[in-house]
Formats: structure tokens, C-alpha cells, sequence
């Protein structure tokens, strides 16, 4: 691939200054996700992306959750309107819950959502406090179309991260002559481009193309992926539970009314699932909801780098020093059960972790999902906490005392909080 300064000096739009831009933001929605970023070429080219978009916590003054959620997706403006990457990182509400007003607000050019099955969508609904309303339904009813094999939602192209099976369907690419976008491609093993397609392998490096050469920050999403005798064990749940197998076996829309029937016997069902999966894995049902798919996403320089690259924070988060020379990279975590897959993460993620400088604690500081392994290998010491203001366990105690025995910094993007902004600047020197 051309190096980014010989493409650049090309054009002479960029052969003076040919810097790059990357603003990020963690929206303060309290229990839940919204996270935004930019990336710009010499203030002209740009790409954002989003990870996540929901909460569980009501507002200040005890607004409804839909309406504070809401206040947040107007807020947000995308250069053009234009977000070109959301990621979902799994199927909980807090997580998606404003997914589908986003796209309808603003351009969505492509979802990325873990690996799924059939029987992971049911087993979420059966044991989550998830409405029986039509949008719900149609959301299921997207999902199952996903599931087996259709990629798209809320009218976007679909990739899903992990996925077995090469899959072209879905494959678009944005025009190469579009003046305002960058364009996302998968760098493969051998560093050839190729257009992002319906499926993405764990850990594959996205990357930013400017015309013929690719940006020096890449995205590279993973997720767990269930293991066939999980995946077997779910499938023989949902088959011996009447409500879920209808559901699962429809070959017409699910409505409303067929959620809210399920919905009638929550206890019961969720009673049934537990029992069911305890006895073939010895999991508690929250144990297994726990170890579900959730993407993590790292943002931030390539794991090659050249001493002739001048990385710098133009605005930190906080003025602490301890945040001070601080890698520029970020990572985020969704609900990664970090205790148990730490080993797989930190293969896919090696290469990259000593560039992080800001992490996204997972499952919003909850004892269960915490690693120490995983801080101690951030060298970046600010941690951010996607938690509501008057949670008692999010974050838990041995994630605070982690947190203070290290002495990295911590800030709880929480429902009265301000926005966690940050912005970073790179110049590419003549040698490059």
C-alpha cells in the first residue's frame, strides 16, 4: 500500500499539513452505552462511528428514559448527518435501546452487531426486562432475519463480527471519489484492502481509506464466540420450552401479541431457562446471559508505528496529571466477561494495548465481568464507567479498589455528568 504521505503529497489540498483529527466523546446516558467519534484529514475528510446507544437510567429531574435518551440522540450532530459505523455491541436494552431512533435521525451507513443465533435472541428476551411492544417485535423479527443470513437493519447493511462463514452479501462500498468521506475497508492478514463485507473475522483491523492509502488509526472489533456445545446448549433450551420453539420456528412476523403472551409466564419462563441450562452446563441463566456475545472495540494507531510520528492530546478528559503523556488510543469493553476471556482478548488485542490511553470498564464496573490482568496491561490510566448516579453496585467495590490500587483515574459517565470529550492530533512528518 502507498504510505500515507506520498498519497497525500499527491494532492495539494494536503501536501503542506497533512494532519489528522480525532475527537471522541462518551455521552454521559448513565446505565447504558453512547459513545461517538470523528476522524478528520486536514479538517476536510472525515468518518464517525458510534458505539452504542441506550440506557436504563432516567434523567435529571427523573425524566422518562425514552425522552433523556432521545435528548441525547438530538444532540448528537454527525458532520453531514452521516455516521458511517455503529456498533451494537450485544442484544441487552441498555445497549440498543436508541438504536433505531438514531438511524431514523441521521444517515447510518453500516451496523456492526456480534455473532448471533436464533437461540441467543430468544434466550435474551425470555430472561430480560424487555418491552412486548410492536417495536420490540419488529426488532426480533429483524434479528431472526440476521440470524439466518439476511444482513440488514433499520434499513443499514449488516456486519457481524465473528461469524464463521464468508459472507459478500451486504458488501458495499462508498463511492472512491466522494470528497467528504473516508472510507472503511478490512485490511487482511496479508495488508491487502478489501470492501467490508456481511461478515468480519474476530480481531480483523478496519481501516480508514483516504483515495489509495489507509489512515495510520484503525478499528478492530471482537467478540466472544459461544462455543459449539454452548451453542448446542441453547439451541436444546429454546427447543424444550413450547413458547420460545414457536417463536423460533414462525415462519410469519412475530407480533406484539405473540411477546406479550410470552411475556404473561416471565417468571415461569425465566425459572425454566435457568433450570434447563444449569442442568447441561452447570451456568447459572445469568451466568450464560453474562458470557453472551458483546463487541469490544479498539479505536487508535496501528500496531506498526515510525518515530517520526507526532502523537499528542489537544484535549484530555481531566487535567490530572497522572493522564499526562498518555497513549492515544482507546478501547471500550461492552459486557465482556473479562474474568473468563481475558486470555482471548488479550490475543486479539496484544499489539495494540500498550497504545491505549482511555478504556471503557466492562459491564459498567460490575465484579463479575472485572479482570485485573486487563487493567494492569492498559497502560493508559484513565478508566471510564458507564454507571447510573445512584447505582450501589455499578461500579462494585473490587473494581473501585482495583481502580484506586493502580491509582489510574476514573470517570462515571452518569446521568448528571458532563461529557467525557477528548481530542487528539497527529502531523506526519516528511520522512514518512
Amino acid at each position: 500500500m502507498k504510505s500515507l504521505h506520498n498519497c497525500l503529497s499527491t494532492d495539494r489540498r494536503y501536501r503542506d499539513s497533512p494532519d489528522i483529527a480525532i475527537e471522541r466523546t462518551q455521552h454521559a446516558v448513565g446505565q447504558g452505552g453512547f459513545h461517538s467519534c470523528t476522524i478528520r484529514v486536514h479538517g476536510e475528510r472525515a468518518f464517525e462511528y458510534v458505539f452504542d446507544c441506550g440506557t436504563k437510567s432516567r434523567g435529571p429531574g427523573e425524566t422518562d428514559i425514552n425522552e433523556f435518551l432521545q435528548q441525547h440522540i438530538h444532540k448528537y450532530q454527525p458532520g453531514d448527518g452521516i455516521i458511517d459505523a455503529l456498533f451494537i455491541s450485544h442484544l441487552d436494552i441498555d445497549h440498543y435501546e436508541g438504536a433505531q431512533k438514531l438511524c431514523a435521525l441521521k444517515t447510518v451507513s453500516r451496523i456492526y452487531l456480534p455473532y448471533f443465533t436464533i437461540d441467543d435472541i430468544l434466550l435474551v428476551f425470555a430472561t430480560h426486562e424487555i418491552s412486548a411492544d410492536s417495536r420490540t417485535a419488529d426488532y426480533l423479527n429483524n434479528l431472526k432475519e440476521i440470524a439466518n443470513g439476511r444482513r440488514s437493519l433499520f434499513g443499514a447493511p449488516v456486519t457481524m463480527i465473528g461469524a464463521d462463514l464468508p459472507s459478500e452479501e451486504g458488501t458495499t462500498e462508498a463511492p472512491s471519489d466522494n470528497p467528504q468521506r473516508l472510507r472503511a475497508v478490512h485490511i487482511d492478514a496479508n495488508d491487502q484492502k478489501r470492501p467490508i463485507s456481511g461478515n468480519l473475522p474476530n480481531g480483523a483491523n478496519i481501516g480508514l481509506s483516504c483515495r489509495e492509502i489507509v489512515l495510520p488509526w484503525i478499528l478492530r472489533p471482537w467478540s466472544y464466540k459461544q462455543t459449539a456445545a454452548a451453542l448446542k446448549t441453547m439451541s436444546q433450551a429454546v427447543d424444550k420450552i413450547a413458547s420460545l420453539k414457536n417463536l423460533k420456528d414462525r415462519t410469519t412476523a412475530i407480533t406484539a401479541a405473540d411477546l406479550s403472551a410470552v411475556k404473561e409466564n416471565a417468571a415461569t419462563l425465566k425459572k425454566q431457562c435457568a433450570e434447563i441450562l444449569f442442568a447441561q452446563t452447570g451456568l447459572r441463566a445469568e451466568s450464560n446471559n453474562s458470557n453472551s456475545p458483546s463487541i469490544c472495540l479498539y479505536s487508535g494507531p496501528q500496531a506498526r508505528l515510525t518515530p517520526n510520528r507526532d502523537f499528542r492530546y489537544e484535549r484530555r478528559a481531566s487535567r490530572d496529571k497522572r493522564l499526562r503523556n498518555n497513549p492515544t488510543g482507546w478501547i471500550t469493553t461492552g459486557d465482556c466477561l473479562m474474568s473468563k476471556h481475558w486470555r482471548e482478548f488479550r490475543k486479539h488485542f496484544a499489539d495494540v494495548l500498550t497504545h491505549v490511553g482511555t478504556y471503557v470498564v466492562p459491564h459498567h464496573g460490575a465484579a463479575g465481568n472485572h479482570s485485573v490482568e486487563f487493567v494492569d496491561a492498559i497502560p493508559g490510566r484513565l478508566a471510564i464507567i458507564c454507571a447510573r448516579y445512584t447505582s450501589s453496585h455499578h461500579p462494585s467495590k473490587a473494581v473501585m479498589d482495583c481502580l484506586h490500587e493502580v491509582d489510574d483515574l476514573w470517570l462515571v459517565a452518569h446521568e448528571y455528568a458532563k461529557p467525557i470529550r477528548e481530542r487528539i492530533h497527529f502531523s506526519f512528518f516528511e520522512a514518512y
